[in-house]
C-alpha cells in the first residue's frame, strides 16, 4: 500500500518537516508537545505558553535550575521573553479571583432561583381570566 503526498511547489516553499526533521515526520505531523504549544497561536500580543510541567513536590526554598537556549530572536520586533514558575490548583491556573467571581455567580443565582420556587410554591399567581382573551371567531 503506497501513501501518495501531494505539496505545491516543492522547490518554492520549505515545509516543517523539512525545517525541523527530527521533530516532525511528513507521515505522523509533529510530536513534539513543546513545538505543538509554541505553534499554538495566543489570543492576544500579550500571552504565555506553557512549556512543561513539574510533577514532583517542590517545598518552599528549593532552587530550581533551568538550562534555556534561545533558538528564536526576539530583538527585531522588541519582543520579549520571560521564564515564569507558577502553582496551580486542581482545576488549572490559580486565579483566585476568578474563582471567588464564580462562587459568588453560582450562589446568586442559586438563591434567586431558591427564592421563585419559595415564591411560585406558596404563593402562586392567580389565573387569568380567558374572557378577556380575543377570538378570531367574534
Amino acid at each position: 500500500q503506497s501513501t501518495v503526498f501531494y505539496y505545491r511547489k516543492s522547490d518554492y516553499y520549505q515545509f516543517l518537516y523539512q525545517t525541523f526533521p527530527d521533530i516532525i515526520s511528513p507521515l505522523v505531523g509533529v510530536k513534539n508537545e513543546h513545538f505543538i504549544v509554541w505553534m499554538r497561536l495566543g489570543g492576544l500580543s500579550d500571552f504565555r505558553k506553557l512549556y512543561g510541567r513539574i510533577t514532583d513536590t517542590v517545598h518552599e526554598g528549593t532552587e530550581l535550575v533551568f538550562q534555556i537556549v534561545n533558538n528564536f530572536q526576539v530583538d527585531s520586533f522588541d519582543g520579549k521573553k520571560y521564564l515564569i514558575v507558577s502553582t496551580t490548583s486542581t482545576l488549572g491556573a490559580n486565579l483566585s479571583a476568578l474563582w471567588t467571581a464564580w462562587l459568588a455567580f453560582g450562589a446568586s443565582s442559586t438563591t434567586l432561583a431558591l427564592a421563585i420556587f419559595i415564591k411560585t410554591r406558596f404563593a402562586p399567581r392567580q389565573l387569568g381570566d380567558t374572557s378577556f382573551l380575543l377570538s378570531l371567531s367574534d
